[in-house]
């Protein structure tokens, strides 16, 4: 029997649903956390951002702590076939519902506008 068998493992579920959904070419990845999603420095949301905008966001550790994995995991999942990637607020009542359902949903929408312009002009 393995040593590691008999500790915990430690295995982050954002990192993981990210490689599945690349592997699975999902067109969309949706991570629920208990925020509403990527805010500002005044604790506004960010319904939308391109990748850059989040890229330069981590660089200005305006996004910290607990959200560097889940937003790490989302441009994972951007870098492969997932068309976008969304992350809401997920003890809100019918988050994921009004996420899809509606036009404007209610977490953080995360695109790559150069993936973007490529399939619209291909």
């Amino acid at each position: 029997m393995c040593e590691c068998l008999d500790k915990p493992l430690n295995i982050n579920a954002d990192t993981n649903s990210a490689e599945i959904a690349k592997e699975l070419h999902a067109d969309k990845l949706i991570i629920m956390t208990d925020t509403d999603g990527i805010l500002d420095e005044n604790g506004n949301l960010f319904p939308s951002l391109d990748r850059e905008q989040v890229e330069e966001m981590l660089k200005k550790q305006t996004i910290s702590a607990g959200m560097i994995p889940k937003v790490k995991a989302c441009l994972a999942a951007l870098e492969g076939n997932v068309k976008k990637v969304h992350i809401i607020n997920g003890t809100n009542a019918h988050a994921l519902a009004m996420e899809i359902f509606t036009e404007s949903g209610i977490g953080t929408e995360i695109i790559d506008c150069k993936k973007i312009y490529k399939m619209k002009h291909a």
